[in-house]
C-alpha cells in the first residue's frame, strides 16, 4: 500500500541523498585503484617461474578520513524523522560507506581481504555453494563465426544503436587506454582498441553492455539521487545478474562467455588458495593468459598473492544471474531492475511515491 511523506521532508531527503551518494562515489572501489603499478613486471616474473606468486604494489589511495562527514550524515538522518523502514535502509547504507572507506584504505595490506569479505558478505565457502544450484543454460551457436576487430565492433554497435529507437543519443567509441575491455558508460559504449570478438559475442555484447548496463545507468542518472542509494556490492549483484539474465533469455550467450562467468565463480571459491594454485586449476580449462587474468581479478587488492584471501566481486556474475532469475520467477518487478537496479530500493521508493516521473527506458526485447 502506497504511503506519502510531506513535500518539505521529500526535499530534505533529496538533499540528504545528494550528499550521501556524493560521498559514496568518492570512496567506491573501482578497477583503477585495484590495478597494481607493477602488473606487467609481475606477469613476466610469474611466467618465468613455476612457483612464483605475484607481489603487487598498489597506487596510494586517499587517506582522507570520512568519519566526520559520516557522523554529520548520521545526525541529519535522525533529525529527518523519516519512516522507520527508510531510516533503517539509509542507516545500513551509512554503515556500508564506512566499511567501504576502510576497505579502500587497506588496499595492498593483509587486512583488505577481511574488509572485502564483509563488504560483499561473501567468502570462498559461500561461492562454492552456488555450484550446485545454477539454472540450465542454452548456448548460441558460434560455429563459423568470423572475428571482429575493435573498429568492426564499433561499426556493428553504431548500426545496432541506430536501428533501436529507445537507444537515442548513444554512441560507440574506441578506447585507447583500456585496450582489452568493453564497457558501458552513460552515453557511450567504449570498445578497447585491441579487443577482438567473434560475431556471436558481438551480438551478445549489445545485450550485456548496451541493453543492460547502459540503460540501467541512464535510468539511474535520470531518476536522481534517491535512485543511487544502494551499496556497491548490491548494485553490482543485480547489474551483472540482469546483464547475464538478458543474455540467457535472448539466446545470445555463448558457451565461452558462460564458462568465463562460471570459472570466475570457481576462482572466488578458491580465493583462500595462492595465486599459483588458482592459476594452475584454471589453466586446465582456458588459455594461460586468460587463466592469469582470472586469477588476478580474484587476488587483486592484496600484495602477497601467496596468502589466502582476495576480492570476491567476480562471483556476482553467476550469483546475480541466479538472484535475478529467482526474483523475476517469483513475480518481481523488472522495472525496479532497470530504474534503481536494487529491488529493495525500488519497492521502498514506490511505497512512498518517490519514484521519478521520468519514463524508464527498457530494452525492446523485454
Amino acid at each position: 500500500m502506497k504511503q506519502s511523506i510531506t513535500k518539505s521532508k521529500k526535499t530534505d531527503l533529496l538533499h540528504f541523498a545528494e550528499d550521501l551518494t556524493r560521498l559514496l562515489s568518492h570512496v567506491q572501489i573501482d578497477p583503477s585503484i585495484l590495478t597494481p603499478i607493477n602488473y606487467r613486471s609481475e606477469l613476466r616474473k610469474f611466467f618465468k617461474s613455476n612457483v612464483y606468486n605475484p607481489q603487487f604494489i598498489y597506487p596510494d589511495t586517499t587517506k582522507q578520513s570520512v568519519n566526520t562527514i559520516l557522523a554529520g550524515l548520521w545526525r541529519r538522518l535522525i533529525n529527518l524523522s523519516l519512516p522507520s523502514d527508510i531510516e533503517y535502509y539509509i542507516e545500513s547504507l551509512i554503515y556500508h560507506t564506512a566499511l567501504l572507506q576502510r576497505a579502500r584504505l587497506h588496499i595492498g595490506t593483509p587486512l583488505f581481504s577481511r574488509f572485502a569479505e564483509k563488504l560483499y558478505a561473501l567468502n570462498a565457502l559461500t561461492a562454492q555453494k552456488y555450484n550446485d544450484c545454477l539454472p540450465t543454460v542454452t548456448f548460441a551457436d558460434t560455429e563459423g563465426a568470423r572475428i571482429y576487430n575493435a573498429y568492426e565492433i564499433q561499426e556493428y554497435a553504431e548500426r545496432y544503436i541506430a536501428s533501436q529507437s529507445h537507444l537515442h543519443s548513444i554512441g560507440a567509441c574506441i578506447d585507447h587506454r583500456t585496450n582489452f575491455s568493453v564497457r558501458a558508460g552513460i552515453s557511450n559504449l567504449y570498445i578497447g582498441s585491441r579487443v577482438r570478438r567473434n560475431e556471436q559475442n558481438v551480438v551478445r555484447l549489445m545485450v550485456h553492455e548496451v541493453e543492460s548496463h547502459l540503460l540501467q545507468k541512464r535510468n539511474s542518472r535520470a531518476g536522481g539521487p534517491l535512485y543511487l542509494l544502494r551499496t556497491q556490492p548490491t548494485r553490482e549483484l543485480y547489474a551483472e545478474g540482469m546483464a547475464v539474465y538478458n543474455e540467457v533469455t535472448t539466446g545470445t550467450i555463448t558457451e565461452n562467455a558462460y564458462k568465463m562467468y562460471f570459472y570466475r565463480l570457481q576462482a572466488v571459491a578458491m580465493m583462500d588458495k595462492s595465486f599459483r594454485e588458482i592459476y594452475s586449476y584454471l589453466s586446465s580449462y582456458m588459455s594461460k593468459n586468460k587463466a592469469f587474468i582470472t586469477a588476478f581479478r580474484v587476488k587483486r587488492g592484496i600484495s602477497d598473492t601467496s596468502k589466502p584471501g582476495g576480492y570476491p566481486k567476480d562471483a556476482l556474475y553467476v550469483m546475480g544471474y541466479k538472484k535475478v532469475s529467482d526474483y523475476l520467477l517469483s513475480g518481481g518487478n523488472i522495472e525496479f531492475l532497470y530504474r534503481t537496479q536494487v529491488p529493495q530500493l525500488g519497492k521502498l521508493l514506490s511505497k512512498y511515491d518517490l519514484l521519478s516521473s521520468v519514463p524508464c527506458q527498457m530494452p525492446q526485447f523485454l
